[in-house]
């Protein structure tokens, strides 16, 4: 076995093993070697390295955004990754999402994993598959808690880069402040501006760099694609394979889409229905009393928050399709408010 810094790592048949250092780390790497029960200390020094970071503007959308080919791969990878890391992990942190199924095929690897999990997440209705939890139904955002739980463990490392990344997660989850917000959430944006975050330059990489293609699908959708039933009170778009590749679909290309249905007059409930290879993926949204947690559960594998959940079918676009207007017929009085 080889010990770095007294952390256990796998070794292969063939004797090689691999392990990672932060890039900041400031002490060399003490490994201890055991053959046969004889043991061999090794140190590895670490030398100061000096990163030239840019930040550049203005790249055509091919240069930035990977073809489909590539996100396949990626996923592939990332799920090889995600297998290796809860197979050989201690410790998993399980962030914003309340069930094993809503992460895919990675739920299956860390609900066999023997790592302790903790679950960091405010949405309604946690399934009991962790060992702790950070959970509040009343935070604004996964991020808060997240906020809340780094300040805890050390205020002072909570610096520019981590600050930003907290801002986007709570900028993102909010809606841009839109949504599910509380005075505690504004007091933690201002101690992380105090840290360094610029917003401006955040909100403008999140809402306002928009390619050509995403214009034109938003535009399509909204125009081809919208119905609205229901006395006028459900809204909703149906986007297949065929929509997305025609508009040369990428990745994020129909964030807040589903917000647009929502802001029709009269309008309580509005869902984006989209067309994947492997499944047809529902975006739900309400305003008021009525609970798309509560819909999104019963019919369609999914859950949330009772304003904005999420759910997901394995069938034809036109099975999920003909499911989700037979269900919805069930609520007309419910969604007339």
């Amino acid at each position: 076995e080889e010990t770095p810094n007294k952390k256990e790592i796998k070794v292969s048949k063939d004797g090689y093993f691999v392990f990672g250092i932060d890039r900041d780390r400031k002490f060399d790497v003490l490994i201890t070697m055991i053959n046969n029960g004889k043991k061999e200390k090794i140190i590895k020094k670490v030398f100061k390295r000096k990163y030239k970071i840019q930040r550049i503007d203005g790249l055509p959308e091919n240069k930035v955004t990977p073809p489909e080919e590539v996100y396949k791969r990626i996923k592939k990878e990332n799920n090889a990754i995600g297998e290796a890391r809860a197979i050989n992990s201690d410790l998993i942190f399980c962030l914003d999402f309340n069930n094993l199924n809503r992460i895919n095929e990675l739920g299956d690897y860390i609900s066999d994993s023997k790592a302790k999990k903790v679950l960091i997440d405010h949405h309604l209705d946690p399934i009991d598959f962790y060992d702790f939890k950070i959970h509040d139904i009343k935070a604004s955002a996964t991020a808060e808690l997240v906020y809340n739980f780094l300040i805890e463990l050390d205020s002072n490392a909570v610096d520019k880069d981590i600050s930003e990344a907290l801002y986007t997660g709570i900028l993102t989850d909010t809606g841009s402040f839109k949504f599910s917000m509380s005075p505690k959430v504004h007091k933690i944006v201002s101690d992380l501006m105090i840290r360094g975050v610029d917003i401006g330059f955040i909100n403008n990489k999140i809402y306002d760099s928009n390619s050509l293609d995403k214009l034109k699908l938003i535009g399509y959708a909204l125009s081809e694609k919208l119905e609205v039933i229901s006395n006028g009170n459900v809204a909703y778009i149906v986007l297949s394979r065929k929509d997305l590749k025609d508009h040369n679909f990428k990745k994020g290309d129909t964030e807040g889409l589903v917000n647009y249905a929502l802001s029709i007059s009269n309008v309580n409930m509005a869902v984006l229905i989209i067309e994947t290879k492997e499944r047809i993926k529902f975006s739900f949204r309400s305003i008021g009393q009525f609970s798309v947690n509560e819909f999104a559960k019963k019919y369609f594998n999914g859950g949330g928050h009772k304003n904005a959940a999420g759910g997901s079918l394995e069938d034809k676009l036109s099975v999920a399709l003909e499911k989700f207007l037979k269900d919805i017929s069930k609520y007309s009085k419910d969604l007339n408010y």
